[in-house]
């Protein structure tokens, strides 16, 4: 496999793998039960809007990683 292509599809799944992360921390923490009063209402509606805008910032730079890297064919393993 050309070492190029190997080196940026590696370095492309770590830095998705870490923005998946940190979208999947800003939907756990903002979203659990505890942030809902006891009247079933969002004690903080404006701090869930900042979790869903933290968490899709973050998937969109990795759909945008993902577009825009070239990555191994099959052929590249075989080699």
């Amino acid at each position: 496999m050309p070492k190029s292509i190997k080196d940026g599809a590696v370095a492309a799944t770590t830095h998705v793998q870490e923005l998946v992360g940190k979208a999947m921390d800003a939907l756990t923490v903002g979203f659990q039960a505890h942030g809902i009063n006891q009247f079933g209402v969002y004690g903080d509606p404006s701090a869930r809007r900042g979790d869903l805008r933290r968490a899709r910032l973050a998937i969109e730079e990795a759909l945008e990683i993902l577009s825009n890297t070239p990555w191994p064919s099959q052929g590249d393993y075989e080699e």
